[in-house]
């Protein structure tokens, strides 16, 4: 019995399992730059750690760009209500993964990256996060048949500031609204 209590009292306990970033679907919508490293025959984790830590995220750069002569840039327009477009796909489409990420699937491949965010520390030494909506982490991309997989990342470059609405919940950095929101 006091085996079972005590196994019912470690499930209580609080559970942190939320990443730190709240990006909306209006901050999402617009023109990405999507970078994409080279396709490889194996899945890999695009340098996230297993189990993933929300501290220690892949860096950017260094993660897609080990060689920039494989770098592939892709212009990619995320409209209202779920359509994605290329220059050569338009009929594609995306979807919000609750407020932390995108999937999109367009041209034959299909994309999935959370958005970015970053830690600071304020006056009083708190620390806090600071979501940034108009970019993704590392993430991963695939082909429509699952045999050639490979790490992106992705980079808003339009942005509908007139429809960027302050949020209450998060703070966050937005390109138009160079100030701490929240």
């Amino acid at each position: 019995m006091q085996l079972v209590f005590g196994l019912l009292l470690a499930a209580l306990q609080p559970v942190r399992a939320d990443l730190p970033v709240h990006c909306l679907r209006h901050e999402v919508v617009g023109d990405w730059t999507f970078v994409l490293g080279p396709l490889g025959d194996r899945r890999t984790s695009c340098g996230h750690l297993r189990p993933d830590d929300q501290d220690i995220q892949p860096t950017r750069l260094l993660e897609v760009d080990k060689d920039s002569a494989s770098l592939k840039k892709v212009e990619i327009s995320l409209k209202e209500p779920n359509t994605a477009e290329t220059a050569d796909h338009p009929k594609g489409s995306w979807s919000m993964v609750y407020d932390e990420a995108f999937e999109v699937t367009v041209g034959g491949m299909n994309y999935f990256a959370f958005s970015n965010y970053t830690y600071e520390q304020d006056s009083n030494t708190e620390r806090h996060n600071v979501s940034h909506c108009d970019q993704t982490m590392v993430g991963w991309y695939r082909n429509e048949d699952r045999t050639k997989f490979g790490c992106y990342y992705a980079t808003q470059a339009t942005l509908r500031c007139e429809s960027h609405q302050p949020s209450i919940t998060t703070r966050r950095r937005h390109p138009c609204c160079c100030t701490r929101q929240g």
